[in-house]
């Protein structure tokens, strides 16, 4: 991620590795979150981003199937987010969705 961001001239951002306990101890308010593993971490996970996240944040999650978009959709809308992309290639799928 590092590497993409300086590639792509991003100077402003913080890379995070590893499950949500990362977040422990962390003040600021992210502008975006991207997170990529599979759908029952990222719902689980969920919890830990959205009170981490700014009025007009988005959060691109992928790293599981278009079976299981209904399942985040509904976990997002109940944590406070509102859907508003998901996109597949092959069965695999990400989604877009703010914090309003």
């Amino acid at each position: 991620a590092k590497h993409n961001a300086a590639l792509n001239g991003v100077d402003n951002l913080d890379v995070l590795l590893g499950d949500a306990s990362v977040l422990d101890g962390v003040k600021e308010e992210f502008d975006v979150v991207i997170a990529n593993i599979n759908r029952n971490i990222l719902l689980n996970d969920l919890q830990y981003y959205v009170p981490r996240m700014k009025e007009g944040a988005y959060i691109y999650m992928s790293g599981f199937y278009v079976s299981d978009i209904e399942k985040i959709r509904k976990e997002a809308e109940r944590q406070g987010l509102t859907f508003v992309d998901a996109r597949s290639q092959d069965d695999w799928a990400c989604v877009k969705l703010v914090k309003l």
